[in-house]
């Protein structure tokens, strides 16, 4: 009976009614818009202009920084609202991306020139440090997200009270407090905070993974900078200082958005309405409880179904209704998901021989200090960041990504950009070395700017929770493996590294282009079948196919992903 598997919400309104994880619902215009209303009326707005019934529109919503649950930070203090979205979005992803960046600048140069280590030892302690980083990006595929954050960060702090506690002659205490501080890796818990907690629409988590990385970008920037000129003026214990203060500010951040998101929580409930049920994250059956509604009700709903799903799918704003939802859906990863998460690892490969090799080889090949590496490494990351700004906060940078580089076209020439980048680095010239180091790492932040975006988008809040932390436990594994056969491949010939960096990325461009196209291709023909046709539009006009051929891939591969589950669903309650 159908009935069994729909979950009653408000009995005042029959189609009032929230989609839980793993559970089926009815679809349609009308179930949409009472579940984006339901979202949203659960609170005022800041102001306290608005009635208590008034709901918050969607855009409110993410300037103000919401809940999963709807309800607005504290609708009396717009600046609790602000500082908790300013901690998922900047303050956060900046302190660890300074953080992480940090022992790039020093470590394999304080290895080879000041312990005098073999290549082989200094690949093998640069792995540590890379492997730390895969430990934690692991443990967030199985811990919640702010525990492992938590302790990612206090072993950071940890590992520079070592390093500053320590003599300058100590090795042991150096290489293992610099090794810990990889835990810091803590960028999937961060992604993770913005996709369940300020995301109303599917442009909004876009745009809020855009910024994220972006305040990375700019952490980065600082940490070659400073890291540099600080190492050469103070040594290591300049550096471990200047670590240590990144990683305590990183933790008060953390602990900001913690205190911030428990006073949400002590927000009270509708205590009148006591058949409102949370979304339980936790259930792991297909079947509806508290059950509610009438066999009449059922049966309404039923007959009416197929005409209101006719109507509305091939409405433009009914499909951004279906996508705004998207990211709760519950839909599972495919193979294009986990497709997008190896890419990390291929992005990762020409970054982590560069950051093993490339300060090592500039002070041996061009007899130049550190301070000079870190000008030239936070040239590269300034080059990516102001890139990476131009595209997410102005408007003409928007426009023309999306008129002359949409997504996929972005990843392709992010990949190519990078292969021809560190071919030219592999020259033994100073100023087309330079030139190769800057773009090299002005691209790798293009290409890891959009696949973060892009994975963001097309996988649902329950997806990311697995797919997210995979795709940074498969960089930084590549990252280890860099940092171990860098130094090795760097002493049978200084070029090589980069060379064979430069073929994988240019292979794998090749690739993922005919992967995506094929894709893209078989999502507007998806489409086109289930949604366009079953609509009763047989004669489909030429409008129709351009704009199925104008959509982004991520834009339509959401929309194909949620055609599916929907076809999924109807057969479930068929039966």
């Amino acid at each position: 009976m159908p009935g069994n598997h729909v979950k009653h919400i408000q009995q005042d309104n029959p189609t009032n009614f929230k989609r839980t994880e793993n559970n089926i619902t009815l679809v349609g215009k009308e179930i949409f818009m009472n579940v984006i209303k339901e979202v949203t009326d659960s609170g005022e707005s800041d102001s306290g202009d608005s009635d208590s019934g008034e709901s918050l529109s969607k855009s409110k919503m993410y300037d103000l920084g919401v809940l999963v649950e709807g309800t607005p930070l504290d609708s009396s203090s717009k600046e609790s609202n602000i500082l908790f979205r300013w901690s998922i979005l900047y303050f956060m992803p900046f302190f660890y991306g300074a953080i992480t960046r940090l022992p790039f600048i020093y470590y394999v140069i304080h290895l080879r020139k000041t312990f005098e280590l073999s290549w082989d030892m200094v690949g093998i302690f640069v792995g540590c440090y890379q492997a730390n980083r895969v430990i934690t990006n692991s443990l967030a595929m199985m811990l919640p997200p702010q525990l492992v954050h938590f302790l990612g960060t206090a072993m950071a702090i940890a590992g520079n009270v070592i390093v500053l506690t320590s003599k300058d002659t100590s090795k042991t205490s150096f290489i293992v407090g610099t090794a810990i501080i990889g835990f810091a890796e803590t960028i999937a818990c961060i992604q993770a905070y913005a996709k369940k907690h300020l995301a109303a629409t599917h442009q909004e988590i876009k745009k809020a993974m855009q910024m994220q990385y972006a305040a990375v970008l700019i952490g980065v920037t600082m940490a070659f900078y400073a890291g540099g000129a600080i190492y050469q003026q103070y040594g290591v214990q300049g550096i471990a200082y200047f670590g240590l203060v990144l990683a305590v500010c990183e933790m008060a951040s953390l602990l900001l958005f913690l205190c911030l998101k428990r006073k949400s929580e002590l927000v009270p409930k509708n205590k009148e309405d006591d058949t409102v049920y949370e979304i339980d994250e936790d259930e792991s059956n297909n079947k509806f409880k508290d059950v509610n509604l009438d066999e009449d009700q059922i049966e309404s709903f039923e007959e009416d179904e197929e005409q209101v799903i006719g109507e509305e799918r091939s409405k433009q704003q009914d499909v951004d209704t279906v996508l705004d939802k998207f990211n709760k859906s519950g839909v599972s990863a495919n193979y294009i998901t986990y497709i997008i998460a190896f890419t990390f690892a291929v992005e990762s490969v020409t970054i982590g021989f560069n950051l093993a090799i490339s300060p090592v080889y500039i002070m041996d090949q061009f007899e130049q200090d550190t301070k000079f590496i870190g000008l030239i490494f936070g040239f590269g990351a300034l080059a990516g960041t102001l890139m990476t700004l131009g595209i997410s906060f102005t408007s003409s940078g928007s426009a023309f990504m999306k008129k002359y580089i949409p997504s996929p076209i972005d990843i392709y020439v992010a990949f190519v950009g990078i292969a021809l980048s560190v071919f030219c680095a592999a020259v033994p010239n100073f100023p087309i070395h330079i030139t190769g180091i800057i773009l090299l790492m002005a691209c790798n932040d293009l290409g890891s700017f959009t696949i973060n975006s892009l994975q963001g988008t097309i996988n649902s809040e329950k997806a990311y929770k697995k797919v997210g932390p995979l795709g940074q436990v498969v960089r930084r594994t590549m990252n280890v493996i860099t940092a171990v056969t860098g130094p090795k491949l760097y002493s049978i010939m200084p070029q090589l590294p980069y060379l064979i960096a430069g073929s994988i990325t240019l292979v794998w461009a090749v690739l993922i282009m005919i992967v995506l196209s094929k894709r893209t291709k078989a999502n507007q023909q998806e489409v086109m079948d289930k949604v366009v046709f079953s609509a009763g539009n047989v004669n489909v006009d030429k409008r129709t196919e351009t704009t199925l051929r104008q959509m982004s891939f991520g834009r339509l591969e959401m929309l194909s992903s949620t055609v599916k589950d929907w076809s999924r669903r109807r057969l479930f309650i068929d039966k």
